[in-house]
């Protein structure tokens, strides 16, 4: 795994992560963190952080990390135990310790309830790095697994196209289950771990992992697993109509909170819509000025009788170019 920092800083940031708190927080970091990997640029402003201090400041709604239906904000500060977290760092010769976040606070803000804490921009960027050809993970599937194991696999595999062999303390290590002396027999580990790991990336993922065991020496001891990645024939694509599936889709989107708002609730636009011409509206100048200009197309449509509003605006934006 030394050929890339992005699946080094995830995968051991998750080795870490003791509750399903703990990685829905890191699900979001590392969404926010993707979302700035699109065509247009790089700048982080634009999904809404704060930089100072060579700190990246992230605020979310504290809904995110409850599940549907779950009113129970005390479950959130078990999110927060990330903080007394850190992981190994490397670069230009430079070898130190980074935490996973930083001064994590809880706040009401009028209806909504908000965390805010900080992660230091070494971290942050590596999570950018996505440069040696690593893909993008879809955030809804990582949200549906409830194991670390899950993840870490799903991750390994959503990469890969071939298969790939790890000597089987490699993956030991790789997902934290070299720290668990129960897991030390590599059949304990491969039932619990491995194949654990598998049953519910067929349940819920679009892809999963066949392996296959390679033994050595007269004992044939297990060394090594090969694994094969493969897209999952079960998986059905589910009707994204609830409010968290859509709150996930937006992740996606790039442009200032307010703006994606206005094109949602006045102009009645999908996510879909949005990303078609989020590059137009990136060049439209500050947020501010990106509603006022949407606002006047919305007007042209209204004074025409326009039914399709939003297709309307779509067409209306895709020409000011």
């Amino acid at each position: 795994m030394k050929d890339s920092i992005i699946p080094y800083i995830i995968i051991k940031t998750l080795a870490k992560i003791d509750n399903i708190y703990e990685m829905r927080l890191f699900g979001y970091i590392f969404a926010k963190a993707q979302s700035v990997m699109k065509v247009y640029n790089k700048d982080l402003s634009a999904i809404n952080l704060q930089h100072a201090m060579n700190l990246t400041r992230v605020t979310l709604p504290a809904r995110y990390l409850l599940q549907i239906g779950d009113k129970n904000y005390n479950h959130i500060h078990n999110a927060f135990k990330l903080a007394e977290k850190w992981v190994d760092y490397e670069k230009d010769g430079w070898v130190g310790k980074l935490n996973i976040i930083a001064f994590p606070s809880f706040k009401k803000e009028g209806r909504n309830s908000m965390i805010t804490f900080v992660i230091h921009n070494d971290l942050w960027h590596a999570l950018l790095d996505i440069s040696k050809g690593y893909r993008l993970i879809n955030l809804p599937t990582y949200m549906k697994l409830k194991s670390t194991y899950s993840v870490i696999l799903y991750i390994l595999i959503s990469q890969q196209k071939k298969p790939i062999t790890y000597h089987i303390d490699t993956l030991k290590h790789l997902t934290g289950a070299d720290q668990n002396k129960a897991y030390a027999r590599n059949t304990n580990f491969i039932t619990k771990v491995i194949k654990a790991a598998q049953k519910e990336l067929n349940e819920v993922s679009p892809y999963t992992f066949t392996f296959k065991q390679d033994r050595t020496g007269r004992g044939g001891v297990i060394s090594s697993l090969e694994i094969t990645p493969i897209k999952n024939p079960d998986f059905k694509i589910e009707d994204p109509t609830d409010a968290r599936t859509k709150d996930l889709e937006k992740q996606r989107i790039r442009l200032h909170p307010e703006v994606v708002a206005y094109l949602v609730n006045n102009c009645g636009m999908d996510t879909k819509g949005i990303e078609s011409v989020e590059g137009a509206i990136s060049q439209m100048g500050e947020y501010d000025s990106q509603i006022r200009r949407i606002a006047e197309f919305k007007e042209m449509a209204a004074k025409k009788g326009i039914t399709n509003i939003a297709g309307y605006v779509v067409n209306a934006i895709k020409a000011s170019i």
